[in-house]
C-alpha cells in the first residue's frame, strides 16, 4: 500500500494527474469530486466507523 500511495504521489508533482477530461461525468452522470470533497465525506468510513 505504501508503494502506491508513493507512486500516486510521484505522479502528481510530476504532473501526471493534472489532466482534466469529462470522463468521469461521461461514466457517471455526476461531476467529479476532489479528493479532498471525497475525504470529508467518507472520513467515517476510511477511519472505519460505522453506525452498525
Amino acid at each position: 500500500m505504501v508503494n502506491i500511495m508513493t507512486g500516486f504521489d510521484v505522479a502528481t508533482a510530476l504532473g501526471f494527474h493534472s489532466t482534466v477530461t469529462p470522463s468521469v461525468k461521461n461514466l457517471t452522470g455526476r461531476e467529479p469530486a476532489s479528493v479532498r470533497d471525497f475525504l470529508i465525506v467518507n472520513k467515517a468510513l476510511l477511519a472505519g466507523v460505522t453506525d452498525h
